[in-house]
């Protein structure tokens, strides 16, 4: 198996069902029974992975979005007493990703709540607090009722929440109208989802769903044609942006940078994040340019810049053309010359999870759906 060549890679695992035998199949619920050997079965099929294909599975999430219900594909429910409890009673460091619910805002309710006498939380239980990114549209009359989309909510971080947190899926489920006649704002939408996540929630995993699906879709970065060519949307260019600029963050300070937000104050819909003292990604929701004029901004190096707009994929800088100014409705990255003091509307928002944000080990990546393995890619 080629991916093995290339010991950099690291792979995770989200489980949706344990094997049918293992389960009331009419409850969609993990028998109580069958805790354990589900443990072994975990174990089991990772070590067979590594002796056949020596990929090393860093660690498993053991249900995916347990509070599902309604989900028509094979799924498992599972309430928090019995998930948290179970992970916390395995006590292995391979199977410690959970409680990977759809949205954010439920996953914090798992890890809140107790489990029998001991009052054991998921937050106590998982090593790596694991979420999604979703959120539901609830509105009545819109064409996508009841679909999942980007959430677009800054979350604070809990203040008990001190484990890290790992953002495990996110994508558009919204229709084709939207996915494709209106790719800049799905692409804005995404970045805004990355920027909230990544500068207030202080995430250290970002994944995005899937890489590459033949045909469009909400839920792919990668579009295949009949003719065997591939297609990329507006949110692939989104998303590099946030890659490349993490990455070179990296490489330029030697570490792993810390992450923090510039946005303008007097701009709401402008979101700016800060990787280190290197790099910056600026998505602008408006319909005007913004002038770099407000207070904490980025010193962005003028001939680096980069932006996706409606009309361009990835337009730079070059000598005969200088951004100075970000474009309306767009996504733009650069390199920092020299780092402007933060605004206290900013030190302010991120005081109290400043320390979180230290030595945040930001990985942008792609998950591939190959037998519910999911692959992180650099």
């Amino acid at each position: 198996m080629e991916l093995s060549k290339y010991p950099e890679i690291s792979v995770i695992s989200s489980i949706w069902s344990p094997p049918f035998y293992m389960k009331n199949n009419e409850s969609h619920t993990l028998r109580r029974e069958f805790e354990t050997p589900y443990l072994h079965f975990i174990t089991n099929i990772t070590s067979l992975m590594k002796s056949t294909f020596n990929l090393t599975i860093e660690r498993v999430s053991p249900v995916n979005e347990p509070e599902n219900m309604f989900a028509t594909w094979d799924h498992t429910n599972m309430i928090p007493e019995q998930l948290c409890s179970m992970v916390k009673r395995f006590d292995s460091p391979l199977v410690s990703i959970c409680p990977e619910n759809s949205y954010f805002w439920v996953s914090e309710l798992y890890s809140a709540v107790g489990t029998g006498t001991n009052v054991t939380t998921c937050n106590d239980a998982c090593e790596v607090f694991g979420t999604h990114a979703y959120a539901l549209n609830t509105d009545v009359l819109s064409p996508n009722r009841f679909t999942a989309y980007y959430d677009l909510t800054a979350y604070q971080r809990h203040p008990q929440n001190q484990k890290p947190i790992w953002m495990m899926e996110v994508s558009s489920t919204y229709n084709y109208d939207h996915y494709f006649n209106h790719q800049m704002q799905e692409a804005l939408d995404l970045s805004i989802n990355i920027a909230n996540f990544v500068g207030v929630t202080c995430i250290q995993r970002y994944y995005f769903w899937l890489s590459y699906t033949f045909g469009a879709s909400g839920e792919s970065l990668i579009w295949g044609n009949d003719d065997g060519t591939l297609y990329l949307p507006k949110k692939y260019f989104a998303y590099k942006h946030f890659t490349l600029a993490s990455h070179h963050a990296a490489e330029k300070e030697l570490s792993k940078p810390k992450v923090s937000r510039c946005d303008p104050a007097e701009y709401k819909d402008v979101r700016c994040t800060q990787f280190g003292s290197s790099t910056a990604v600026i998505s602008n929701n408006l319909e005007a340019s913004v002038k770099f004029e407000w207070k904490g901004q980025p010193s962005c190096d003028l001939q680096t810049i980069c932006c996706t707009t409606n009309n361009e994929d990835w337009k730079c800088s070059s000598s005969e053309e200088v951004f100075d100014t970000i474009p309306p409705k767009s996504v733009c990255s650069c390199d920092i010359k020299n780092l402007s003091s933060p605004s206290s509307t900013i030190t302010s928002q991120l005081s109290s999870t400043s320390s979180n944000h230290q030595n945040t080990d930001i990985i942008y990546s792609v998950i591939l759906a190959l037998t519910h393995v999911t692959l992180l890619v650099y």
